[in-house]
């Protein structure tokens, strides 16, 4: 643990997070889309985290879990594998689709976990079908 710079006349503790596997780091970069010349600008430390040579603080890891939007997903032991829960045919001409951004993972997820609920509700209410 080491000492914080002065705030406020108190010095806090700065806690480095050990627990962190580096190829989460990656994993979280290369999934939001943001290449390593960028993280590099806004974390200069970042080679040293993803090499493991260096751990980050927990107000870094918090900083970049926002900045990539991969809150949670930077405590599991290894990268998850994501399947995205709709059909993606947002392609251009011949080129195969790119990856989904992290937003869009987490809006087609909610809206799949939505639809989900729907049915069960309307699955479960005593409901007759109505013939026309």
């Amino acid at each position: 643990m080491v000492l914080s710079p002065q705030f406020g006349g108190i010095s806090l503790p700065v806690t480095t997070i050990n627990i962190i596997n580096p190829a989460l780091l990656t994993w979280a970069r290369e999934r939001a889309g943001i290449d390593r010349f960028t993280v590099l600008k806004r974390f200069p430390q970042f080679q040293e985290w993803e090499s493991g040579s260096k751990k980050p603080t927990l107000r870094q890891l918090e900083k970049f879990a926002n900045f990539v939007h991969a809150i949670c997903y930077l405590f599991l032991p290894e990268p998850p594998l994501e399947n995205l829960p709709i059909a993606d045919f947002r392609t251009v001409g011949s080129q195969p689709a790119r990856r989904p951004s992290p937003i869009f993972w987490i809006l087609s997820t909610c809206v799949s976990n939505a639809k989900s609920g729907i049915a069960t509700m309307l699955e479960t209410r005593i409901c007759q079908p109505v013939n026309l």
